[in-house]
């Protein structure tokens, strides 16, 4: 009978574990509050690495938030043909320049997925990261990218940068309230 109750609360354990990972807590934050709880090192471990296994501790995304994704990838492509036509400019060059644009949209994906909501601030400052290195790239001769007024080029991306991330916050917020 001992063994069995041990059983339940080392699954109780494991269960708590995944939930504060999912909640986007610390390992170290966790293991804090096991120790607190009277759990010993050799334990804790064992319970982390169940949980961990299980990846039950990994954020929903909804079908809206990947719809989201797909659609802004196909959006960016739309207007760099709808540009590249009305510029006459190649296509390539043009779906180049909006890079910083696409590459926001699968990190702060990768943040919401795996992190939750946890680094907020960080995914406020990755579209002005991915603009500087475009201009730095721009500024170094990055080729037919110069037939570009760069200006307007960087304020576009992170416009729709911060509506995607606005809109992925959004739809994240509804599907994990919780965190």
């Amino acid at each position: 009978m001992l063994l069995k109750e041990a059983d339940t609360m080392t699954k109780e354990a494991v269960e708590y574990v995944e939930e504060m990972l999912k909640l986007g807590y610390d390992l170290k934050d966790i293991r804090t509050e096991l120790e607190k709880k009277g759990w010993k090192k050799k334990h804790i471990n064992a319970i982390i690495r169940k949980a961990l296994a299980s990846k039950k501790h990994t954020q929903s995304f909804s079908k809206y938030e990947q719809f989201i994704v797909f659609f802004g990838i196909v959006l960016l492509i739309i207007a760099a043909a709808w540009i590249s036509g009305s510029a006459n400019t190649d296509f390539g060059t043009v779906l180049i320049s909006f890079l910083p644009t696409l590459l926001t949209l699968l990190t702060i994906y990768y943040i919401l997925k795996h992190h939750g909501t946890r680094y907020l601030l960080f995914m406020y400052v990755v579209p002005l990261c991915w603009a500087g290195i475009l201009y730095l790239a721009v500024m170094n001769d990055a080729g037919a990218l110069h037939l570009f007024e760069l200006s307007n080029i960087l304020m576009l991306n992170i416009l729709m940068s911060y509506c995607f991330i606005v809109l992925l916050y959004i739809l994240h917020t509804k599907v994990n309230p919780s965190k």
